[in-house]
């Protein structure tokens, strides 16, 4: 599954330990999305933070 999403103040507000860093941000979604073993991609582009996950 790909997960799309701007970067915006709602992404922040769901992932409010960001505190505004990128980096943060990605590192947060790739817990999140994790299951078992399997961790998914996140990388951002054009704005927009892309979540590969693969044990949909």
């Amino acid at each position: 599954m790909d997960i799309f999403h701007p970067i915006d103040d709602l992404l922040f507000g769901l992932f409010p330990e960001a505190k505004g860093d990128r980096t943060a941000l990605m590192d947060l979604m790739r817990k999140f999305y994790s299951h078992g073993n399997s961790e998914p991609k996140v990388s951002v582009e054009n704005d927009l933070v892309r979540a590969i996950t693969s044990w949909f």
